[in-house]
Formats: structure tokens, C-alpha cells, sequence
């Protein structure tokens, strides 16, 4: 009795999809988009994750096979855990089942928004190599894919392998009319320069080489955008392998394995930082002590490179008893990721001792300085660890008056662990444009539960689930489930569900060592003090521009977990075999949420007054934003589909699918007592999101064709509107006989060639929303695959 939506293999082959990302980025179910590569300037570049009504990546659970995943050692955003979807090869996945429903009572924790499990092929996958190129009507982008997929059966053992190979090329910024300049519908060009700004006496003084289009005000700004990596490059390979034997009639032994390589690659403009320079210096041309607002070009763009590696292991035993089913089984799975920091990074001290000494010339040409002696390699490792050991049985366990009582229980033990640590410069805070302090944590939990499957009528069935989970390092929890499916008439079906749900605070979130980062922020203090002064400078300075400020996140280890309440009712209809439509109501409440966002003490610098630094003018210096426990948010949606097929005998056969989702409301209270904030249609979170298919099948060939569409949205300050975005999809396939299991099949991507739409406010610059939308543009492919 659930709202489960099934992707199975025949509809990946369709998608054109060659990462599992690609595949679940344009749901519907998602009002705040996902989580991709494009994400170059994140904490957690080079990932990937899933984000189920918009609640963000650590609330929706993602599991392998019914088991769960290490999370990502690096946080997105600094503040949200996940599963990355890239180290899971799509070569490798049968099917997808996402459950758009609380479901803590049966899975535990991170289940709140739904739970998204990846069935893998197993040992009796059809035999098939396949190969594709593709690339941007842009001619950049391009990627390189190859798959191959095996299986091998003996008397009474079953063996499998996936393999798969990605490579792409990057997408530069500068490449693309939205994103080539920072100064774009807004001004969001950095303010540090090369040439530079000086602070003086009189105020600042902006470098007399600074060229006309480059001035802002009394600085000189820097255009970053056409140093910076849009999308970067990306080159992945994945192994998978699975081993079923049985022992006997009733009892068989089970393995699964999977690897997965990443490196990627990204460059981000050089780094800033303002410099003493004393009157004494010989190169000061002020004749007075000075503090220089200086881009150090001199040592090249910031380039850092990222490799992760990550493997999942699992084997177990199972078999049948008397009716009933059991399964041992037991796993362990381990992330590394290195970000190296290899072009770029100086040392603070040593690029102030060359400016004294003069060989760095921050007013003009430094011809004796040497990049190379100054440049510093930084370092930052990640590790994530998971051991897990689980035992389930389910069967019939007594005979009603209309039907059987079916029951399900298992326990469960897990240890996670994980570490983040930087080198020891880098995490002192020597390293210009880079910070950060190590840190490491450990948990263990245990967990039981049980579900019940009750037949109440011969039309009727009650199912109750309830699960205790407990956390050495904050207790635990029990969360209970009740759920009804009602078969209304032979091709009616009508379900309900309520469950409680909770999350733990991840390992980061309680114990992260202090990150600092950068972020585009709006000083809504100033802000309201100008519109009520009625200052027009004031309000173009704070209301109608975005200001980039350091900020500090941090864990906190006095966390409590956060709870939800779902409730779902739902019908289903089927009219016919080849037809099916359905449609559900949700609502979600989510308490005590953790967050660490820098806005949010910006807008609430009444209640965190501490947390918000100001300089002598009460402009942003600095924000310190810790993991915090929010108040709550609650929000209720529409989900809708539609399944069918019509068969002519002259013309083929046609399929059609169409999914909805309607965000009705998504309201925000800070803390206790504030206003609620609904924020459905309004600062990224959409309201409708749909996708439509529709293929057509006859003799040798074969054509898809599907609708993505995303809604528009407002920004609340400035009133401002986001345009919706519609793209269109096409791809035609061919397998005539003479190719004896041969398919060749072309493809278009966004096949107008439709611009996302401009955000201008959305953190400024790239001024498109990289969740919800893609920058790359027509995208085209050409792959075969063959079936053995």
C-alpha cells in the first residue's frame, strides 16, 4: 500500500542515459531539482546525489539491493550527507523503485522524503556490449562511453559481471553566452582584483591600469566567470559482480561487488586576499601604509583535481523453511576521495614576504618574481566506512477468515565512520583561497523491526510496521507505520498511509571541523533599513544586488534528530490492461530540521546576533553558520500518471507516459514563534514539474520522444519571476535482423536548443539554476549496442 514508481531496465535503455545522475535528474518528483557535477564551486564537487520533494539529499534514504550505502565523506554545501549516485554504475543497475513516502518504520533514519533502491542485474543478465559517442552542438562536452554486461550459468551456480567506462570532456564557462561574464543581469564580478584596489587614507583608490569596463564604484573588480570550470571533466570506470550458488534445495549462498573510479577536474579564478603594504615597501606608490585588494594571476587559476574510489561488498546466505524466508547477510563499503589542490594555492606568508621584498609587485609587472617558488600543493582526504550485518525472515504466520496474516522482521547492525582531513597548512588557515579543519567521527547502531500485512476484509488489507533504531552517540527511536489497500472494484485500487519518521544528525553535521567557503548572499538587515530610510543608494546596494561573503560551518555535537509525519492517500485505476492511471496526495511535516546556511543567520541577525560579523561601516565581514536545529517545515503536494499503450496492427505500437507533480505549499519557520514562510514557487522550489513520453515501435524501428518541463518561480526580494523551461528529447533506434542482435540508435538532447531560463538573484553568477537546469544545450549521440 505505497506510491512506488518502478524504472526498469527497458526505460533506461531508453533514456540515452550513460550515468545514473543523467537518469534521475529531470523527475518530477523533486521541486528543488538534484544534485550534479555542475556544482564546481560546491563542497562536494565531482558527486551526485537524489533530492525527493525538494527537502535536500540527506533526507532521502538511497539504498543498493534493499542495503545501505557509505555516505559521500564530503558534505554538499557543508551541511547535507548523501549517497553518491556516481560511484554506482548504470551498466550494472536492472531496475530502479522509489518510494515517495516516509518510510523510517521499515528502512530507519535519512527515510523522511522516500526512499530510492537500486536493484542491480544480478547473475542473469543477457549478455551485451555497447558503445556510444555524444557532444554538445557547442562542439564541447564530449563524451565517450562503453558498456559490457555478462553472465555465465553452471549446474547449480549463477555468475555476472557489469563493466562500464565514461569519459568527458569539460564545459568552460566562458563557452557560453549566460555564463561568460559575472557582470550579467547583475553585477556579480568579485570586488579583488589584478590590477587591484588599494585602501587608503582617502578610501580606495582602484588601480590606475584598471581598464574602464572593469570598474565598479571605487574598485576595481575581476571577472571570474571566464577562468572557472562550468561542468568539469569527468572520467569513471565501474565494476560490478554478483555470484548466486545453491547448496541445496532449500538453501543458497549470495555475493555482490561493485567498484567505481572518478577523477575529475575544475578550475576556479585565482585567489583573492587584501595585503598590508607599508609605506616603506619599493614598490608602494602611495608613500603611506596601504592595504591591497589583489588577485594573485601571477600564480594561475585555482585547479584542483578529485579522485574517489569505492567499493561494496556483500554476501550472505538465505533459504526457505517450512513457507518461510530467511536471509544472513552481511556487508562492507568504503569511499576514498583525495582533492588536491595542484595549481594556484600559495602560502599567505610567502606571498606577503614577496610583496616586502618587492619580487611581487602588486601596483605594476613583477619580472623577477617566480610562480614556482611560491606555489603549495593542497591536500584534503576523505574516508567513509560502512560494515553492516543484517537477518530477516518473513512468511505466513497464521490463516484468517480472508486471507493469510503475513509478517516480516529482521534486526540490524551497522558501524559507520568517517573522516575529513586537510593538511596541516591548509587547515591552520595559511593557504589563501582555502580552509578548513580536520575532523573524524564514528557511530554504531542497532535496529529491529517488524511489519505486519493484516487482510481486515477479502478487498481490504492493514498494514502495520514498526521499527526501534539506537545510536550510540544521541539514543534512540521508534517510529511506527499504518497503511490501507482497499481494492475498490476489479480495476479500482485505493491506498492510505501515516508514518513517523526521523534522521539522525550525520557524522559531519555533528562532528565537521570548521569549513570556510564563499557564498552570495543578500544583507537583508541593511536591506530593510534602506527601504525604510527610503534610500534609493541603499536599496540598489543591499536589496537588488547579491554581496559574496566568507562564511564558517561547523558541527555540532549537541544535535537533537530530526522527526517527520507523513500521510498519503492515493487511487489507482486501470481500465484496461494497456492503461493505468493513479494519483496521490501527500503531506509532509519535518521537525527540528538541521541546517547551516548562511542566509538564514543573515535574515535572523536579531536572534544570532554572534553569528553575523560586520566591519566598521556594518557591511558583511564574515558569517558563522553551525549546524543548527531548525524549527520545522511542512509541506503537501499532488503526484500524478499516467501508463498506456495502444497496439495497431499496420502502424506499430505506440506507448505513452505522462508524471505530474503539484507542490501546493512548502512552509519554513526558522525558530519557535517566528512567521511561517511559504516558500512553494518562490526562490528555486517549483510548483510543476512534469515529463511526458511517448515511443513508437514497428518492425526494425523505434522511436522515443519525451517532454521535460519545469515550472517558473518568483524571487521574493527583488520581486522578480523565473521562467519555466521546456525541452524536448528524441531518439530513433534501428535493429534490423541482418545485425543479428545489433541496435544502432541516434539521439537528440534539449533538441531546440533551449537556454535555461536567467536567475539573476538565485547566488548570482552563473544566473541560471544549476539544480533544476542544464547548461550544456542541444546534446546529440550516436551508440550501438549488441546483444550476444
Amino acid at each position: 500500500p505505497a506510491d512506488v514508481v518502478v524504472i526498469g531496465r527497458e526505460q533506461i535503455e531508453r533514456s540515452g542515459a550513460v550515468s545514473l545522475t543523467a537518469l534521475v535528474r529531470d523527475l518530477p518528483y523533486g521541486a528543488a531539482g538534484t544534485m550534479d557535477e555542475q556544482n564546481t564551486q560546491g563542497f562536494a564537487p565531482a558527486s551526485a546525489a537524489v533530492d525527493l520533494r525538494g527537502l535536500g539529499v540527506n533526507r532521502t534514504l538511497v539504498l543498493l539491493d534493499g542495503r545501505r550505502l557509505p555516505l559521500f565523506p564530503f558534505a554538499r554545501n557543508g551541511n547535507e550527507s548523501f549517497v553518491d549516485l556516481n560511484m554506482i554504475p548504470l551498466a550494472s543497475i536492472e531496475r530502479i523503485e522509489i518510494l515517495k513516502d516516509g518510510a523510517s518504520a521499515i528502512y530507519g533514519a535519512d527515510a523522511i522524503a522516500g526512499v530510492v533502491n537500486i536493484i542491480t542485474r544480478g547473475s542473469n543478465a543477457a549478455p551485451q556490449i555497447s558503445g556510444r559517442y555524444s557532444a554538445s552542438s557547442e562542439g564541447d562536452a564530449e563524451e565517450a562511453y562503453f558498456s559490457a554486461v555478462g553472465s555465465a550459468q553452471m549446474e547449480k551456480s549463477e555468475f555476472g559481471v557489469a563493466l562500464e567506462y565514461l569519459q568527458r570532456q569539460p564545459i568552460w564557462s566562458r563557452d557560453r553566452d549566460m555564463t561568460a561574464s559575472a557582470n550579467g543581469p547583475i553585477d556579480d564580478r568579485s570586488v579583488v582584483g589584478n590590477p587591484g584596489t588599494y585602501i587608503t587614507s582617502l578610501g580606495p583608490v582602484p588601480d590606475s591600469a584598471c581598464s574602464p569596463e572593469d570598474l565598479g564604484g571605487p574598485f576595481c573588480t575581476y571577472d571570474f566567470a571566464k577562468d572557472t570550470t562550468l561542468v568539469p571533466e569527468v572520467e569513471r570506470i565501474g565494476l560490478s559482480l554478483s555470484y548466486d550458488v545453491d547448496l541445496n534445495d532449500r538453501v543458497g549462498l549470495f555475493a555482490r561487488a561493485t567498484y567505481n573510479q572518478s577523477d575529475s577536474e575544475r578550475d576556479l579564478a585565482a585567489a583573492p586576499n587584501a595585503y598590508p603594504v607599508s609605506a616603506a615597501n619599493p614598490n608602494n606608490i602611495f608613500g603611506e601604509d596601504v592595504l591591497a585588494l589583489y588577485r594573485t594571476n601571477e600564480l594561475g587559476p585555482r585547479r584542483d583535481t578529485f579522485e574517489t574510489s569505492g567499493f561494496n561488498f556483500t554476501a550472505g546466505i538465505n533459504g526457505t523453511f517450512n513457507q518461510w524466508f530467511w536471509e544472513l547477510g552481511a556487508s562492507m563499503a568504503e569511499i576514498d576521495t583525495e582533492i588536491r589542490g595542484v595549481l594556484g594555492y600559495a602560502l599567505a606568508a610567502d606571498v606577503q614576504n614577496a610583496i616586502d621584498t618587492g619580487t611581487l609587485n602588486v601596483f605594476g609587472a613583477s619580472p623577477n618574481f617566480e610562480p614556482a617558488d611560491l606555489l603549495y600543493e593542497t591536500a584534503r582526504d576523505g574516508e567513509s566506512e560502512l560494515t553492516q550485518i543484517d537477518f530477516r525472515i518473513t512468511g505466513d504466520l497464521a490463516d484468517l477468515t480472508h486471507g493469510a496474516l503475513s509478517v516480516a522482521f529482521g534486526a540490524e547492525y551497522r558501524s559507520e565512520e568517517f573522516s575529513d582531513q586537510f593538511d596541516s597548512a591548509t587547515a591552520s588557515g595559511a593557504v589563501i583561497g582555502v580552509g578548513g579543519v580536520s575532523a573524524q567521527g564514528d557511530r554504531d547502531v542497532w535496529a529491529s523491526y517488524v511489519e505486519l500485512s493484516i487482510p481486515l476484509l477479502e478487498n481490504l488489507d492493514l498494514q502495520v510496521a514498526g521499527r526501534y533504531d539506537n545510536y550510540d552517540d544521541f539514543g534512540g527511536s521508534f517510529n511506527p507505520k499504518l497503511a490501507l489497500r482497499w481494492q475498490v472494484t476489479a480495476d479500482l485500487t485505493a491506498h492510505a498511509s501515516f508514518s513517523q519518521g526521523f534522521k539522525a544528525p550525520s557524522l559531519p553535521e555533528l562532528y565537521a571541523g570548521q569549513i570556510i567557503g564563499f557564498d552570495s548572499v543578500f544583507d537583508t538587515t541593511n536591506c530593510e533599513s534602506a527601504r525604510a530610510a527610503n534610500d534609493p543608494a541603499g536599496i540598489s546596494q543591499y536589496c537588488d544586488t547579491v554581496t559574496e561573503v566568507m562564511f564558517a560551518t561547523s558541527g555540532n555535537p549537541d544535535l537533537d534528530a530530526e522527526e517527520s509525519q507523513n500521510i498519503s492517500f492515493g487511487v489507482e485505476w486501470r481500465p484496461t490492461q494497456e492503461w493505468r492511471l493513479s494519483t496521490t496526495y501527500w503531506m509532509l511535516d519535518n521537525e527540528d530540521a538541521v541546517a547551516s546556511d548562511p542566509q538564514f543567520y543573515i535574515n535572523n541577525e536579531l536572534q544570532f546576533p554572534t553569528n553575523v560579523v560586520r566591519d566598521g561601516s556594518g557591511d558583511l565581514s564574515m558569517v558563522l553558520s553551525p549546524f543548527q536545529n531548525l524549527a520545522e517545515q511542512s509541506l503537501w503536494g499532488v503526484d500524478a500518471e499516467i501508463d498506456g499503450q495502444i497496439l495497431l496492427q499496420s502502424a506499430g505500437q505506440f506507448n505513452f507516459s505522462l508524471g505530474i507533480t503539484y507542490l501546493g505549499e512548502f512552509e519554513q519557520q526558522a525558530f519557535a514563534g517566528d512567521a511561517r514562510n511559504d516558500i512553494a514557487g518562490e526562490d528555486g522550489y517549483t510548483q510543476w514539474r512534469s515529463y511526458s513520453r511517448l515511443s513508437w515501435q514497428r518492425a526494425d524501428y523505434q522511436v522515443n520522444l519525451k517532454v521535460n518541463y519545469t515550472d517558473g518561480y518568483k524571487r521574493p526580494d527583488p520581486n522578480d519571476e523565473v521562467g519555466s523551461w521546456t525541452t524536448l528529447d528524441a531518439q530513433l533506434s534501428w535493429a534490423p535482423d541482418r545485425l543479428h542482435g545489433g541496435a544502432i540508435t541516434v539521439g537528440l538532447d534539449n533538441a531546440f536548443d533551449r537556454e535555461p531560463p536567467e536567475d539573476e538573484f538565485l547566488r548570482g553568477w552563473p544566473f541560471y539554476n544549476r539544480a533544476l537546469h542544464d547548461p550544456r544545450g542541444r546534446f546529440w549521440y550516436l551508440s550501438y549496442s549488441h546483444s550476444l
